[in-house]
């Protein structure tokens, strides 16, 4: 048994990195290669990983580096889980955050959620006249799950445009950050409990539009119809590469 922070630890479990049913099977060292040396994962971790179903490729050997170069690393292997030094309790997995993934495994959902393979889409209610911006993995079921709830207070939400993205929930936050002015809340009921709702916003079809393409590289499934969810029925031309803008602005000087 050793000690660590004053807390008792079980004596790590040494598993090596090319069995079948390794913890590091496909992990990524802290030297950018496959890991292939002995790594010491406790028991309690490796329960901990197996209960919240995370995979091997999910996890990146952070030790002995600064929290901002393995946060770098993380991401740039897609790795979720960073095995790192320990946080104030003795535990040593951490999110790509930087929190501690053992204090608050309600993280992982949220980590798991930003990083993953989804729909981002922007959906509208006439009677609000307001829109909405988030994530789904189907859209149609989004679109009547919304309605349902109520969401915001408004019932006749349509989803008129989306885009299928890998990072999703970073694209969805980025937007947001964008219409952050435009912002408003509301409330809808989600089964027993009343749930505060924080992706609306009260902006020109146009305004949303424009994030939107900013952040999904114009990749588009579906595009909103102007003419119906906007007053005045013009959409603006944000698909134009950057070139024939700069060509349009040098032959207007003239």
């Amino acid at each position: 048994m050793t000690i660590a922070h004053g807390l008792c630890r079980p004596e790590p479990v040494l598993i090596s990195a090319d069995e079948t049913l390794c913890r590091k099977v496909g992990g990524i060292s802290g030297h950018q290669t496959r890991n292939t040396d002995l790594i010491d994962l406790t028991s309690l971790e490796n329960r901990f990983l197996d209960n919240h179903n995370i995979k091997p490729t999910d996890i990146y050997d952070g030790r002995g580096q600064s929290g901002a170069y393995w946060k770098k690393e993380a991401k740039k292997y897609g790795s979720v889980i960073v095995l790192s030094n320990d946080c104030t309790k003795g535990h040593r997995l951490k999110l790509r955050s930087g929190h501690c993934a053992q204090c608050k495994p309600e993280g992982i959902y949220f980590q798991f959620r930003y990083y993953s393979k989804q729909f981002v889409y922007i959906a509208a209610s006439m009677s609000g006249m307001i829109y909405k911006v988030g994530t789904a993995k189907d859209i149609y079921e989004r679109q009547i799950t919304l309605k349902k709830q109520g969401y915001g207070g408004y019932y006749d939400w349509e989803i008129i445009a989306h885009s299928i993205a890998d990072i999703s929930g970073e694209i969805e936050v980025n937007i947001h950050r964008d219409l952050y002015q435009y912002q408003i809340y509301g409330s809808y009921r989600k089964g027993a409990y009343k749930t505060d709702s924080r992706e609306m916003f009260k902006a020109p079809l146009p305004v949303i539009w424009g994030s939107f393409v900013k952040h999904t590289n114009g990749a588009a499934n579906k595009q909103p119809s102007f003419s119906k969810y906007e007053p005045n029925g013009s959409a603006p031309n944000l698909l134009i590469s950057p070139i024939r803008r700069w060509w349009k602005r040098l032959r207007r000087s003239r």
